[in-house]
């Protein structure tokens, strides 16, 4: 028989939705800072599946992806049960900053990446992630870990991760499996994505799989035999709706076969490619150039000094050959800091790529 699912204060009987609070602390202000979820109970028993978005709170258009998933979802013909985290950091967002300020104020510089599986006497930012690991981990088979762009922010991405771990608790069989059928077109092969103290490490020891996707809109891969995937834009919630129902299928949570896309791209290494000088990145490729490809050497773009207008650095293709996966803004320019943080593209080497083709 299926059982009423409870994370924290929030509960949900078999057939039902509910929504609620996951309580983290009170703030300075007498405010409660609490981590919001969703529950959709199914009215059968089955797995569960964790959707999180905002781990980095700049990175919010995953949050509709959410919004059309429970929409879609109909908890009477659901096995198992899903669980929705719209926004992991909610002290980065309210921000819209990649990290929360008040550990960067006080202390460590407080990403909820770094800081898994948290503590309940630690820092903020190891408060909530203590919070999630502690009751939405526990009850989740599977973890989709949503990633990209902000709305109308800098970067734009589009791949997901085949991840692989040493862990004797997962399968790098399974994993790989769980990253095709999402049905990104781009898979980039990396063992760990943020290393230890991700999300994805901590789940990966707890014997909790995980599809790791960075999203925005998609215009279609550059083919071998010429031409493009796409003739029109894959859109981020199309995308990423489409992967959970996906992921749901797989797992056995509703019936039905995935919609894969023709053909994918698994591609093994990528690269941040960022300037050694700050100013105003002059990007000669935008996000419709995602997922072509482009010979070493080749000028990504140019960064130039925001008050002399001087050229400071050339930001080229390091690859023999590169696919595009990551675009920082738009022209005429975006402003882009020193150093290899902040990077104005990631690049996959285009070398052995292995073409899936459905």
């Amino acid at each position: 028989m299926p059982e009423t699912i409870e994370i924290g204060p929030v509960s949900a009987q078999p057939g039902t939705r509910a929504f609620g609070y996951l309580p983290v602390a009170t703030m300075a202000s007498g405010a409660e800072l609490g981590v919001p979820v969703h529950i959709v109970a199914g009215a059968e028993s089955g797995p569960g599946l964790a959707l999180v978005v905002g781990l980095h709170g700049h990175e919010y258009s995953a949050i509709n992806i959410l919004i059309e998933v429970l929409k879609q979802v109909d908890p009477s013909s659901l096995r198992g049960h899903l669980i929705m985290v719209p926004m992991a950091n909610p002290v980065a967002f309210e921000h819209g900053a990649k990290s929360g300020w008040v550990d960067g104020l006080y202390g460590g510089y407080g990403d909820l990446n770094k800081t898994w599986p948290g503590s309940p006497d630690g820092w903020l930012t190891e408060k909530l992630a203590h919070a999630i690991a502690s009751e939405v981990l526990p009850q989740s088979e599977v973890v989709i870990d949503f990633h990209g762009e902000a709305m109308g922010a800098r970067n734009r991405n589009f791949y997901s991760y085949i991840l692989s771990s040493d862990s004797d608790k997962v399968s790098n069989e399974r994993l790989r499996k769980l990253a095709i059928t999402f049905g990104m077109e781009v898979l980039i092969d990396r063992k760990i994505v943020a290393g230890p103290g991700s999300l994805t490490d901590y789940a990966f020891s707890q014997g909790i799989y995980v599809v790791g996707a960075e999203i925005s809109d998609f215009f279609g891969l550059e083919l071998p035999e010429g031409g493009r995937s796409l003739t029109g834009v894959r859109t981020l919630t199309e995308t990423g709706v489409t992967g959970v129902f996906n992921t749901m299928k797989l797992i056995g949570m509703i019936d039905g076969d995935p919609v894969l896309p023709p053909v994918q791209a698994h591609l093994r290494g990528m690269a941040g490619v960022g300037p050694q000088h700050g100013g105003l990145l002059i990007p000669e490729h935008t996000p419709r150039d995602l997922g072509r490809i482009f010979s070493k050497g080749t000028v990504l773009g140019r960064v130039i000094s925001a008050n002399s207008f001087e050229e400071l650095d050339t930001l080229r293709m390091p690859y023999d050959e590169g696919m595009l996966v990551m675009v920082k803004g738009e022209k005429p320019f975006v402003q882009v800091n020193p150093g290899s943080g902040d990077f104005g593209f990631y690049v996959a080497d285009y070398t052995g790529v292995e073409w899936i083709r459905h």
